[in-house]
């Protein structure tokens, strides 16, 4: 028998509705039938208290299925605390949301190098690290783009967490 996939929906879809009633607003979506959630930023009351989201999680049937952070979220002054916490919440994927890094000459690089770095610092944890898209990282770069030289220059383990509407929205085909 087949197995049906499970489905979870990136918060930051419904980041108004989740500003306004996050606990509301995650039971909407079990609801509906996710699986699981992938945290943007927005944690409610639960920011500090991740025991606690994790209860709440478990009474609506949701998992957390990822989280977007930035850079300096695991740091080396906020890395220990930003991995205890969402490994409380079981999550094993921990994608780098957002850096203007990722489509300058420059600081493409230091994209790359960071997170090849934090893939062999997270691994202890069996968490993994990525990055999400936007309409920049398809802007040309060395004969190709940002996006792609992000992908042929990081490791294979490595999430590059493709956002279709971003890809389609720079005018790139995202197959």
């Amino acid at each position: 028998m087949k197995k049906t996939p499970k489905l979870s929906v990136q918060l930051w879809s419904v980041k108004d509705a989740i500003n306004q009633d996050f606990n509301g607003t995650l039971k909407t979506l079990s609801n509906m039938g996710f699986d699981g959630v992938e945290f943007a930023g927005e944690l409610g009351s639960y920011a500090n208290d991740a025991k606690a989201l994790k209860l709440f999680l478990d009474s609506i049937d949701l998992k957390a299925s990822g989280a977007h952070v930035s850079f300096e979220q695991l740091d080396q002054d906020n890395f220990q605390k930003t991995v205890d916490f969402y490994h409380q919440l079981q999550v094993d994927t921990l994608i780098i949301g957002l850096d203007d890094r990722s489509w300058h000459p420059q600081g493409i690089e230091e994209v790359v190098k960071l997170l090849n770095q934090l893939d062999t610092k997270l691994e202890p944890y069996n968490i993994k690290t990525g990055f999400h898209n936007h309409e920049h990282e398809f802007d040309n770069f060395k004969g190709t783009t940002y996006w792609d030289y992000l992908a042929m220059n990081t490791k294979d383990s490595v999430v590059l967490q493709q956002d279709v509407g971003w890809t389609t929205y720079a005018g790139k085909d995202a197959v």
